[in-house]
């Protein structure tokens, strides 16, 4: 266990001692200085890099939207990591979407095999030519993919950045222009300081995804194939899982609100991502009332679809919650160690249950299957009754006035 600790925290380590190579033959950035406006009037082409998880994407719409509308001709491209490029694609503004496989020092197998497609990647984006770059996330990778594009101007953000043993606080020398990143505001209004750095006049809405009729018919397939049609009670998507485990409430939560709601008269559909087989397992083992489930996964683009068709939203802090609210379905959401400040979804109502506890925002929650103390006190601790009121305080507030309600 101690080797694969000091194994783990090597490989972290490499992308600090090539950071520092780097830094001995480029220049310093600009720190907290706008581009001038002759630089930006001879934009014609630019790259947008965001390497980052499905929910981090979306809170980066808006940014996109803003760059799009300070640029409404330039040809807009977007870098992203692969499983984030299929749910990507249909995000207003864009002309491309490309991507590359991230994680190779992170995370184990198929290391190699992710290494070895980044090396097309240096003349692909030589070749595209981009005027302007802008990277959202702010991570070695990102940035040296910014730098190794060479457009004329490149932004980022600086952060202090652990890295193995090591720890940076940033990879400016990647950039020509490098702005500081607030960490306490909404992930969206930080991603929109670099937007806002090349001219772009915030934008204030919320998550939008553009989905085909295509999706939405396969979703109503993919319902009617688990026994939900279109007629019947008010269906709620019920997604459990989370990327981190410290974000998630209990099955047994999630199965007694789904029982309270059934019992109600109203339906409920269990959702997985394509690492909770055994978590979709344990809820309907432990569910009373035989929810419909989804398995094995939707695409992105049709599960956006299916939560579009849902009356509310019911999960953790996760990408799908992200999703339904770049749908316009309205959002339960369940917060422990993240604050609904920072990380809430905007675009869709929206109820936050949050513990509130003096530990939080915890800042451990993703190096860990649990907190410290032994016990997740600001996700166990929640109870079934109030979260099921709040999903009926949900869907009440979306149903029809009672007495323009039809008979029955």
């Amino acid at each position: 266990m101690r080797m694969r600790f000091l194994l783990a925290r090597t490989l972290r380590s490499i992308p600090y001692w090539i950071y520092r190579a780097v830094r001995l033959l480029t220049r310093p950035p600009q720190r907290d200085l706008f581009p001038s406006s002759e630089m930006m009037e001879s934009v014609r082409r630019i790259l947008l890099i965001k390497f980052d998880a499905l929910g981090d994407i979306l809170m980066t719409s808006p940014a996109i939207r803003a760059i799009r509308r300070r640029f409404p001709v330039a040809e807009i491209h977007l870098l992203t990591q692969t499983g984030v490029a299929p749910l990507a694609r249909f995000l207003p503004g864009m002309d491309a979407v490309e991507s590359l496989p991230c994680g190779f020092l992170l995370r184990g197998g198929r290391r190699l095999r992710r290494a070895l497609a980044w090396v097309p990647a240096p003349v692909r984006l030589r070749r595209a030519r981009y005027d302007l770059i802008l990277d959202f996330s702010g991570l070695f990778h990102s940035a040296a993919a910014a730098w190794i594009a060479g457009a004329p101007v490149r932004m980022g953000f600086y952060r202090h950045i652990p890295l193995g043993f090591f720890s940076t606080d940033g990879f400016g020398h990647f950039y020509t222009h490098e702005f500081a990143l607030d960490e306490n505001a909404h992930y969206a209004d930080r991603m929109s300081r670099l937007a806002a750095a090349a001219g772009a006049a915030p934008d204030a809405g919320g998550w939008r995804l553009h989905l085909t009729g295509d999706l939405r018919e396969a979703a109503a397939r993919l319902l009617a194939e688990n026994g939900i049609g279109e007629g019947g009670g008010p269906l709620v998507a019920v997604c459990p899982g989370a990327k981190w485990p410290p974000k998630r409430w209990s099955e047994a939560g999630f199965a007694g609100v789904v029982d309270l709601l059934q019992e109600r008269g109203w339906r409920a559909v269990l959702l997985a991502g394509p690492d909770e087989k055994d978590l979709l397992d344990e809820m309907r083992r432990v569910c009373r009332t035989s929810p419909a489930a989804v398995w094995p996964p939707a695409p992105l683009g049709v599960l956006a679809a299916l939560l579009e068709k849902a009356d509310a939203f019911l999960g953790n802090d996760s990408g799908p919650m992200h999703m339904a609210a770049a749908v316009g379905t309205p959002v339960i959401a369940l917060f422990g160690p993240t604050l609904p400040g920072r990380t809430g979804p905007r675009g869709s109502p929206f109820i936050p249950l949050y513990a509130g506890l003096e530990c939080s925002p915890c800042p451990l929650y993703f190096t860990r299957d649990r907190c410290e103390r032994g016990h997740n006190y600001c996700m166990d601790d929640f109870r079934l009754h109030d979260v099921a009121a709040a999903v009926e305080l949900s869907i009440e507030r979306r149903l029809p006035p009672r007495r323009a309600r039809p008979a029955g």
